[in-house]
């Protein structure tokens, strides 16, 4: 992500750091957003951090897509990525949470709203195949050798182009956008102090 910065948001200022440790002071941000990057964080850590650099009104969106793996017009998209999946498996370690079992009381944060989201994206076989190209699961493949850059991207060429007859297709992801803030500590009635 880093390195598109420039060109996606050349305005704006990036920082380093991991979840469990945020490099920023405490009340800084009136909203704070994480999309899939908690799959990997120890959350009590995780979210503890969110709820310091929130301000005391600020919202924290916690929100994430399932993999592009389904179509409404066709079965083949999902046969494909399971065939995908079984080439390129995720890498251990994943752990998306589960937003009702979220540790939310000792971090200090509420839920306040969770809502499914489903997204329809038409997509082109080009936009497709940049897509699955840059999913973790083939960086993974790639950094341990299994494949190169080159054999992933071959293999998914060919296997795709039978998915994808009419050039377009369109895409279904599913997720989840949950909201939270930080939680009062003079209402007990939340559950979160008492």
């Amino acid at each position: 992500m880093l390195a598109h910065r420039r060109s996606v948001a050349p305005s704006a200022r990036f920082a380093v750091g991991t979840a469990e440790a945020l490099p920023f002071a405490s009340g800084s941000f009136d909203l704070v957003a994480a999309a899939g990057s908690l799959d990997y964080a120890d959350l009590p850590s995780a979210l503890a951090e969110v709820a310091r650099v929130l301000t005391p009104d600020g919202t924290f969106l916690l929100y994430d897509y399932s993999k592009g793996r389904c179509s409404p017009a066709a079965d083949a998209l999902a046969t494909w990525f399971t065939s995908f999946e079984q080439r390129f498996p995720s890498p251990a370690g994943r752990r998306p949470p589960a937003v009702p079992g979220l540790p939310l009381a000792g971090a200090g944060l509420r839920l306040l709203d969770r809502v499914d989201v489903e997204v329809s994206v038409p997509m082109t076989f080009d936009g497709y195949l940049r897509y699955v190209l840059g999913e973790v699961n083939v960086a993974s493949a790639i950094a341990r050798g299994a494949d190169s850059a080159e054999e992933a991207g071959d293999w998914c060429r060919r296997t795709l182009a039978e998915v994808f007859p009419a050039g377009e297709l369109t895409v279904v992801f599913r997720g989840y956008l949950a909201t939270l803030a930080r939680a009062d500590p003079c209402d007990v009635s939340e559950g979160v102090w008492g």
